[in-house]
């Protein structure tokens, strides 16, 4: 209905911040600023694919047989005139032709009021969604490396870069913008709002277009850049041999718990394994304790984003899975890094996903550890 009445009346659209239409591509390749292709050296080892392939019903659902081997993302850079930023929404729209360039999330599309607040200078764009802008995942492997490149490749062009943020920024990106700040003397950050409409008169959009979503970070470059930012941003440097053998729990969490993981942690403890809870602890901590794991067994879940920051090359992944949820986000992270990495499929997901480890998969991990561990 809204999407109704904004195409029929267009002021009545704009007054209430809501604009359906999207911007055409004819329009937005003539305001390209730069493009580029990168992507990745290695591909997905055979082993993996072969797992995936058997197991991989899930990913397969949304990106059918073959197997994506290996990462690739086609970045862009726009460089618009005069924007509106939704505070509401996040979207981004050009005032010209009233239509937007981010698109609106359905759980934020509605008719409403805001106030309108100029902004000078450049405007970088990172609100994202009014939920999930602070999701751990997707904030470090999917827009934080193209608003890297962006920085590197443009900053120089602009006396002023203002980025746009949500108010209550996670303790992890603030730190990653800090460091940015340091970097790039003219680049500040403007929290907006929830009821604001920013006014700009430049904005720089960044596109990245991914050939899989389960291939984030896409390059070698990219997750090697990813954890030279936060290593910056908090003095750490990694050296030294690893030597923490490290299980992931997710007493935290309110999806995917082991039922038995008091068994498995029992086994595991004997092994010189220590019971780490990531979403308990500190970032800069994280980032310190991932840096020094030789070997990490965990669920499938979050924290192992938290394999950007190992050493590569000098890991031993296990990643244990519900059988009905299986897809191979971490699997390609260790694939960039060059560890060694096992998959285990254990029960079937219950309430909330839990899930159990049988007795037959806790006897397949003895194997893999007693395999690697003397």
């Amino acid at each position: 209905m809204q999407s109704q009445l904004a195409s029929r009346w267009p002021k009545l659209g704009r007054a209430f911040n809501f604009f359906p239409a999207e911007a055409s591509r004819q329009l937005l390749e003539s305001k390209l600023l730069e493009r580029f292709v990168e992507q990745s050296t290695c591909s997905m080892p055979a082993d993996r694919v072969d797992f995936l392939q058997a197991h991989g019903a899930l990913e397969q659902s949304r990106y059918p047989l073959p197997i994506t081997l290996k990462g690739r993302a086609e970045i862009s850079f726009y460089r618009l005139g005069p924007c509106y930023v939704l505070g509401h929404s996040g979207s981004t729209v050009l005032i010209e032709v009233g239509a937007q360039i981010q698109s609106i999330a359905r759980n934020t599309t509605k008719f409403q009021r805001l106030v309108t607040r100029k902004v000078e200078g450049l405007v970088i764009n990172r609100l994202g969604m009014r939920r999930g802008h602070k999701h751990y995942y997707h904030f470090i492997m999917d827009g934080l490396y193209p608003l890297l490149v962006a920085l590197e490749r443009h900053a120089h062009r602009f006396d002023a870069i203002t980025v746009l943020v949500r108010p209550e920024l996670a303790s992890y990106q603030l730190a990653a913008y800090a460091h940015l700040t340091s970097l790039y003397p003219q680049l500040r950050l403007e929290v907006v709002e929830e009821r604001e409409r920013i006014v700009c008169d430049e904005l720089l959009h960044i596109d990245e277009a991914q050939n899989c979503e389960y291939r984030a970070p896409f390059s070698e470059r990219a997750i090697e850049k990813l954890a030279a930012t936060f290593r910056a941003a908090y003095g750490i440097v990694a050296s030294g041999r690893p030597h923490r053998r490290l299980y992931l729990s997710r007493k935290d969490a309110k999806i995917r718990h082991i039922l038995n993981e008091n068994e498995l942690i029992l086994r595991l403890t004997m092994l010189g394994f220590e019971v780490v809870c990531p979403g308990e602890m500190d970032h800069a901590t994280q980032v310190r304790t991932f840096s020094e794991a030789e070997m990490i067994v965990s669920a499938h879940g979050a924290a192992l984003s938290n394999l950007v920051f190992t050493q590569a090359g000098r890991c031993h992944v296990v990643e244990l899975f519900s059988s009905d949820y299986i897809q191979s986000a971490y699997m390609w992270l260790a694939t960039l890094k060059g560890h060694r990495y096992t998959p285990l499929v254990c029960g079937e997901g219950q309430s909330h996903q839990h899930f159990e480890v049988p007795h037959q998969v806790l006897e397949e991990l003895d194997a893999v550890l007693e395999t690697e561990l003397t």
